[in-house]
C-alpha cells in the first residue's frame, strides 16, 4: 500500500503536474469560508484563537456572500477525547498545513500509547524518514486544494477584492444612469450606524465590509448618501455642507483625505478606489468662491441602503437631523 506523505513538496509538485499556483489562490479570509471556517475551528487544537470581533464581521460578510454550507457534514470539525485534541475532519488542507506541516482534510491523533508503539517498530522495520507523518498521527486523509469542493465553486464564482466583491446585474434603468451620471463604482453599501452586536456605533458596510466610521467622516457619508439619494447626481458643495452642519475641522481638505482615509481601512479598498468612491468634480465650482469644490460618492443611489430608524435614534444630533431627511427607511 503506498502511503503519500502530503508535506509542501508534495503539495508544489501536484499543482506544477496541473500548472497551477503553487499554493491554493483562496487560501484567505475574505476569499474562501472554508478557509475562514477551519480557521475558526483551529483553536480546538491547541492553537490560538482568532480574534472574536474579526469572527464577528467575517460571519456577516460570509452572509452578504451567501457562500455557506448546506450540512453539517461539510463543516469542519475538531474532537476532543478526555480535554485533548483527538481527530479534525474537513478542514481546508492549506489550515492544516499551518498547524501541523501537513496537507490534510482529515488526521487524528494515536488513540493510545500501545497504537503508537506498533506504529512505530513498523516504521522502524521500514527505514521510514522521521518527515512521514505516520510518525505523528495514526490516520490521515492527504488533500491537494483541487480536491476541495469549493476550489471549483470559487473558480467559477471568483471573489474579487479588488474590483467587485458582489457582482451587481444592473437593470435597463440602471444602465442608463451609469452613462448619464458617470458614477465610477458598483458597491452594495449598508449605512448601520449603531450595530449592537459588534458594538458599534458609526457603522457602515462595503459589500459586506464593516467599518466604523469617525463622528465627522460618518456625518459626511451620511450626508453625502442623502444628496445621492435625493437627485441621482449627488454632489455636495463641501465649503457650505461643512458651514451647514457646523463641523468644526482645520480645514475642508482634511475633511474629505480623513473619509477617504478611513475607507482604505476596508480590505479591498486602496487609495485609488477611495478617490473614486468620494468622488471630487474639480470643474464644477461655484462661482461666488472657487474653494472647496464638488464631492459626491460616485455610485448608483440604488446600490446604497440603511437603517432610517437606527440613525434616527443616534446619539449625535447633526446625524438624528441628517437621518429625519432620508427617504422613507431602507433597513
Amino acid at each position: 500500500m503506498e502511503f503519500i506523505n502530503p508535506t509542501l513538496e508534495w503539495y508544489k509538485s501536484v499543482s506544477a503536474r496541473y500548472n497551477l499556483t503553487p499554493r491554493c489562490p483562496f487560501a484567505n479570509i475574505y476569499k474562501c469560508p472554508k478557509y475562514f471556517d477551519s480557521l475558526c475551528n483551529l483553536e480546538g487544537t491547541g492553537a490560538t484563537s482568532m480574534n472574536e470581533q474579526d469572527i464577528k464581521e467575517l460571519d456577516k460578510y460570509w452572509e452578504a456572500i451567501k457562500l455557506k454550507f448546506g450540512l453539517k457534514e461539510e463543516v469542519s470539525h475538531v474532537a476532543k477525547k478526555n480535554k485533548e485534541f483527538s481527530f479534525l475532519s474537513n478542514f481546508c488542507p492549506e489550515v492544516t498545513f499551518l498547524r501541523f506541516g501537513y496537507f490534510a482534510e482529515f488526521l487524528s491523533e494515536f488513540a493510545d500509547e500501545i497504537d503508537k508503539d506498533v506504529r512505530y517498530i513498523e516504521l522502524e522495520k521500514g527505514n521510514i524518514d522521521k518527515d512521514n507523518w505516520r510518525w505523528y498521527f495514526q490516520d490521515l486523509t492527504p488533500q491537494h486544494y483541487t480536491d476541495c469542493s469549493f476550489y471549483s465553486i470559487l473558480l467559477k464564482n471568483h471573489i474579487d477584492q479588488k474590483n467587485n466583491i458582489q457582482e451587481i446585474i444592473l437593470t435597463d434603468s440602471q444602465r442608463e444612469d451609469y452613462k448619464k451620471y458617470r458614477y465610477k463604482c458598483y458597491y452594495k453599501i449598508n449605512i448601520f450606524g449603531e450595530d449592537e452586536d459588534l458594538k458599534k456605533e458609526n457603522y457602515i458596510e462595503i459589500d459586506g465590509n464593516g467599518i466604523e466610521l469617525g463622528r465627522n467622516n460618518f456625518i459626511l457619508f451620511v450626508k453625502l448618501a442623502l444628496e445621492l439619494k435625493r437627485n441621482n447626481e449627488g454632489w455636495v458643495e463641501i465649503e457650505k455642507f461643512v458651514e451647514d452642519i457646523n463641523l468644526s475641522l482645520t480645514g475642508i481638505a482634511q475633511l474629505i483625505e480623513r473619509l477617504r482615509g478611513s475607507l482604505t481601512k476596508i480590505k479591498f479598498i486602496d487609495k485609488d478606489i477611495a478617490n473614486e468612491l468620494i468622488e471630487n468634480n474639480k470643474n464644477k465650482r461655484n462661482s461666488k468662491n472657487k474653494k472647496g469644490g464638488f464631492y459626491r460618492i460616485s455610485n448608483h443611489p440604488d446600490f446604497i441602503t440603511y437603517n432610517k430608524e437606527n440613525l434616527l435614534i443616534h446619539t449625535h444630533l447633526q446625524i438624528r437631523k441628517l437621518a429625519e431627511e432620508l427617504p422613507g427607511n431602507d433597513k
